[in-house]
């Protein structure tokens, strides 16, 4: 989730100033010069629609800085009760946005077949470009704390669009199923994963809160080389597109300096802020140096002083873990004090670790106004499975890192 105190007349507002331009699915602008294309796929039907507003206006004042032609940008967005795919272009007056395609009302941005939709759509239209998905919304990380505790979910608190049976866990999104409930509806983490085609996006950037964890990245492994996230959450405005896209649409795409644009803009201001960027194609060598390590731990490593990227509280029945997601480097480095081997073990993993993290930084405070220890923070989060049969460890059992490294904690035997 994004922090905002929104208005509904901000989303009335939002009707006549997104309308698009040009002819209404007319098709894009396909040319042998295209070389790179950036999808920024916004579920905005929620209280974060005048954010993505200050957002699409920075990424017209963007345009005059790359390429138009050879360098595409796509807008996916709600509006006028409905969702349209837009392509920035040059018009008479300047940049401008151009709808290229309207898409069928009544079926939520926040559905699987509405991403693969917009996605593969993408994909035919432009097959031989590098392409780069931003996906812009509120994000809760791999599971959803606010929604579920150690107890079975509670219906009313589910959006009307799933079933009271079903298992789903929200991850991502935040679309109002409606203009009055105030009811938000999400993607789980492994239906996201499912959406996007394996190998399709050099980067994936989340321009929402918490997504920076172990089992996202892991589970989106192969669906880019590069991911780009926050471990915890981020200000309404997110990402500064106007200082940022200049150094993304291109051919070499410069991550690094992006990351740091969004971390200085909101860091010179003493504002809470963290980023973390990773090449995906060392995550699965970072995993078997977990998997090894962590196999051999009689005992699960306490959180005592863990860095702590969450708010939100997730209490659990005879349990002193309160809240969902924990440095996961902090976290693993407590469980090889006074053991030469696990240090040897855990100086590989570490080794690991730093081929897969390109860049991380973080603020001096937290949400909370808590400080964060500089010595202690890495970057990316995890969620502190503890094996108490919840309906939130249920789902995780479903995710890759669970599948794959998880479940060899050796504590749990």
């Amino acid at each position: 989730m994004k922090i905002n105190k929104i208005l509904l007349l901000s989303f009335i507002l939002l009707t006549g100033v997104l309308s698009g331009c040009g002819d209404p699915e007319k098709e894009p602008q396909v040319g042998t010069e295209v070389t790179n294309v950036t999808l920024i796929y916004a579920v905005n039907h929620n209280n974060l629609a005048s954010d993505l507003i200050q957002n699409r206006n920075q990424i017209l004042n963007a345009a005059s800085s790359f390429n138009p032609i050879t360098d595409k940008v796509l807008l996916y967005s709600y509006e006028s009760g409905g969702c349209t795919l837009k392509e920035l272009i040059y018009g008479s007056s300047g940049p401008e946005f151009n709808v290229i395609k309207n898409y069928e009302k009544g079926v939520l941005s926040t559905t699987p077949d509405r991403i693969t939709e917009v996605i593969e759509y993408v994909a035919a239209a432009y097959p031989a470009c590098d392409k780069t998905l931003f996906l812009w919304g509120h994000g809760l990380g791999p599971v959803n704390p606010s929604k579920y505790s150690h107890l079975p979910a509670d219906p009313v608190q589910k959006s009307s669009l799933r079933s009271t049976k079903d298992d789903i866990l929200f991850s991502f999104g935040g679309e109002y199923i409606d203009d009055i409930s105030g009811k938000m509806d999400y993607i789980d983490l492994d239906k996201l994963s499912e959406s996007i085609p394996s190998g399709m996006f050099r980067t994936i950037w989340f321009d929402c809160c918490y997504m920076s964890s172990i089992e996202v990245a892991y589970q989106l492994r192969n669906k880019c080389r590069y991911f780009v996230a926050y471990p915890t959450e981020i200000y309404r405005d997110g990402l500064p597109y106007h200082k940022v896209l200049p150094y993304t649409v291109g051919e070499t795409p410069d991550l690094v300096y992006t990351a740091k644009e969004l971390f200085d803009l909101y860091n010179t201001k003493g504002y809470a802020v963290t980023v973390s960027v990773m090449d995906l194609s060392k995550i699965e060598q970072f995993a078997e140096s977990v998997k090894d390590y962590v196999s051999k731990l009689e005992k699960e490593p306490d959180f005592t002083n863990i860095v702590n990227y969450s708010r939100l509280t997730m209490p659990r029945p005879n349990s002193s873990v309160k809240h969902p997601y924990y440095d996961l480097i902090g976290w693993l480095r407590k469980g090889a004090d006074n053991s030469p081997e696990l240090r040897s073990k855990f100086n590989a993993l570490k080794s690991a670790y730093n081929n897969m993290m390109i860049y991380t930084a973080s603020g001096t405070r937290d949400f909370n106004g808590h400080i964060i220890d500089p010595e202690g923070y890495f970057g990316i989060s995890f969620y502190p499975y503890n094996n108490d049969n919840s309906q939130r460890d249920n789902y995780y059992h479903k995710l890759d890192w669970w599948q794959d490294v998880a479940c060899h904690y050796g504590w749990l035997k």
